[in-house]
C-alpha cells in the first residue's frame, strides 16, 4: 500500500471545522487516479462504537470524488465510528461498473484489514453506504460474493484474495435495485447505466444488465438494509425503492425503507439541513440497534 499527501480530487481536510484528519491509501504503485481510499478514525472523545462505516460515492458512474464523503465521515467519527471512503476509477470506453466493483472490492478488502490490525477483530463489522451510483456499487458489494456479479478480481499486481468479510449492513440511499430499464426511465440515467456496463441495451448484452442488478443477489442470507429515498427522486424509481423493501422483507430479511420530504436525488452528502441531521440520524440509530440483534 502507497500514501497519496492529498486525495485525488477530493477537498483535504482543512476544508472541514474541528480536528479531521484522513490517512489516504493507494492501492497501487505507481498510483492509479482513483483507486485509493481514505481512512479516518472515531473522535478520541467520543465512545467507540462496534460498526465501522465504509461510504461509496456517487456522479452516474463517471463522475464524483470519495471526497463527497468526508462531512459524513466526520459526522460518524465523532459519534464514535471508524470510516473509509473508497475511490473509484470513473467509467469511459474502456472502464465499466464491473471494473468499479473491482476497484470498490480491493479498497473494502483494505478497510477489512486496517480494522483487523487496529481492533483485533477476525471480522470486523462494516456498514456499506452508498448514494446513487455509489448505491448501486455499495449494494453489489453488499449482496454478491466476489466474483459472483462476473467482475475481475484482479487489477494489475493487486489481486482480490483471503477469506471475504461480508458487510453487516447496507444503507442505500437514492439507489436502484436494478439495471434494467423501467417504464418511465429518464434518458439521462439510462445513458449513464449503459456506459456503466460498457455496452447498448441489445438482446445479446442483457445479460450483462442483469448481472449488474442488485436484486439479481437478494438471498435468505443478505444483510440488513435501510434504504434512504427522496420524495422527488428524478433518475432512479422509488417504486422501485419500495419493491426492493418487500423483496427482502419477504426473504426474512431486515428491510427499512423512508422517504424524506421535500429532498431530490443525492441528498444524502452533508448533515447541514434538519432533514439531512434527521436522515443521518435515522442511519445511526439503524446501524446502532443491530447490535441489539443476532442478524450480524
Amino acid at each position: 500500500m502507497n500514501v497519496e499527501t492529498k486525495p485525488v480530487g477530493a477537498p483535504g481536510p482543512e476544508d472541514f471545522a474541528g480536528k479531521f484528519c484522513v490517512l489516504s491509501v493507494a492501492l497501487d504503485n505507481p498510483i492509479i487516479i482513483n483507486r485509493c481510499l481514505d481512512i479516518s478514525g472515531p473522535d478520541p472523545g467520543a465512545a467507540r462504537e462496534p460498526f465501522a462505516f465504509f461510504f461509496v460515492h456517487g456522479g452516474g458512474w463517471a463522475g464524483g470524488s470519495r471526497g463527497q464523503y468526508y462531512p459524513i465521515m466526520q459526522y460518524v467519527n465523532m459519534r464514535g465510528f471508524a470510516a473509509a471512503a473508497a475511490g473509484y476509477r470513473l467509467c469511459d470506453k474502456q472502464i465499466t461498473a464491473f471494473d468499479q466493483l473491482l476497484d470498490v472490492r480491493q479498497s473494502y478488502a483494505q478497510f477489512v484489514k486496517y480494522l483487523q490490525k487496529k481492533t483485533g477483530e477476525a471480522k470486523p463489522k462494516i456498514v456499506v453506504m452508498g448514494s446513487s451510483a455509489g448505491a448501486h456499487l455499495g449494494s453489489l458489494l453488499a449482496y454478491a460474493k466476489p466474483g459472483e456479479c462476473g467482475e475481475p478480481l484482479r487489477y494489475k499486481n493487486f489481486e482480490l484474495s483471503g477469506d471475504w468479510v461480508a458487510p453487516a449492513a447496507l444503507i442505500a440511499v437514492c439507489g436502484t435495485k436494478q439495471m434494467i430499464p423501467w417504464p418511465g426511465i429518464p434518458d439521462i440515467i439510462w445513458k449513464s447505466m449503459q456506459l456503466a456496463a460498457g455496452n447498448d441495451y441489445l438482446p445479446q448484452f442483457e445479460p450483462l444488465f442483469k448481472q449488474l442488478s442488485p436484486a439479481a443477489y437478494f438471498c435468505q442470507d443478505s444483510c440488513p438494509t435501510f434504504i434512504v429515498a427522496a420524495e422527488h427522486e428524478t433518475l432512479f424509481s422509488n417504486r422501485l425503492n419500495r419493491e426492493w423493501h418487500d423483496e427482502l422483507t419477504q426473504l426474512g430479511i431486515r428491510c427499512e425503507m423512508k422517504i424524506y420530504q421535500g429532498q431530490s436525488h443525492g441528498f444524502l452528502y452533508c448533515c447541514d439541513s434538519p432533514v439531512q441531521q434527521q436522515a443521518l440520524d435515522d442511519v445511526l440509530n439503524f446501524v446502532q440497534s443491530l447490535c441489539h440483534t443476532s442478524s450480524v
